[in-house]
């Protein structure tokens, strides 16, 4: 089993971001590689085709991500491109994969990891395929807390019914 998602379901009775990745997220399983684009070093899905390995590197040169920033930098990527969709759940550094932080990144398609934050691995989250929710929390504070894992940004969730 993934690490990450079984921290996650460990959690998901007395946390509600972890109950609502527990509920709707989607483990990733691929295989990974870091890559040099437009001068940033990301991770992306092993298996990314050179057509998608193109549009990437465009946006990657439009979006110029920064080091952690990775709500920002996942949905500066949704909103450069429909194909490129914000993720947000949490994932494990590699530098210490016993660790599970909270995380965003975006997926390609919804199935090839495109993280523009390099250092993470066994990711585990959910596919926000809703441009107008992703508009809404663009407005808030979704740039630095993200959707679902900010604590100052618990509307989205108390929406969805799950705060308490």
């Amino acid at each position: 089993m993934n690490p990450v998602k079984q921290h996650v379901e460990e959690l998901a009775d007395i946390s509600p971001p972890h109950e609502y990745v527990t509920d709707h997220g989607t483990v990733i399983e691929s295989d990974l590689k870091q890559i040099s684009l437009a001068g940033s070093q990301i991770t992306v899905s092993a298996d990314m085709t050179q057509d998608e390995q193109a549009l990437i590197e465009d946006a990657i040169r439009a979006i110029q991500p920064r080091g952690k920033e990775c709500f920002r930098n996942a949905l500066n990527l949704s909103l450069y491109d429909h194909h490129l969709r914000y993720t947000e759940g949490y994932a494990s550094p590699s530098f210490r994969p016993d660790t599970v932080v909270e995380h965003a990144w975006a997926m390609l398609d919804g199935e090839k990891i495109v993280d523009p934050t390099p250092e993470f691995e066994h990711h585990y989250g959910v596919v926000f395929s809703s441009q107008e929710i992703l508009e809404q929390n663009a407005e808030s504070n979704i740039k630095s807390d993200g959707i679902i894992c900010g604590r100052r940004n618990y509307d989205f969730l108390a929406e969805q019914g799950y705060t308490r």
